[in-house]
């Protein structure tokens, strides 16, 4: 019996889950929260970063004139910020 790609891959995928799952189980409460707290953090980096980055970009499609790309810059910067902001 040959097992394709996909199936191997989803069977991975919840192997992984699983295990994850099982660990966060046997963590104490205060280091769940840790762990919380500290991707909380790196989500709220990564999005600052995306969101000046976008901005920047946008900023720079406006100066050189690309009206319609710079407004779609502006409005993926601002639902960035949005997105970092509930971080």
């Amino acid at each position: 019996m040959d097992v394709d790609r996909s199936q191997r891959l989803a069977a991975m995928l919840t192997t992984l889950l699983v295990l994850a799952a099982v660990a966060w189980m046997e963590c104490p409460p205060w280091q769940r929260e840790l762990i919380k707290r500290t991707a909380r953090q790196k989500m709220y980096r990564l999005l600052h970063r995306l969101a000046r980055a976008s901005g920047r970009r946008a900023m720079g499609d406006e100066l050189a004139g690309r009206r319609s790309e710079a407004d779609a810059g502006y409005a993926f910067t601002f639902r960035l910020s949005s997105w970092r902001d509930r971080a």
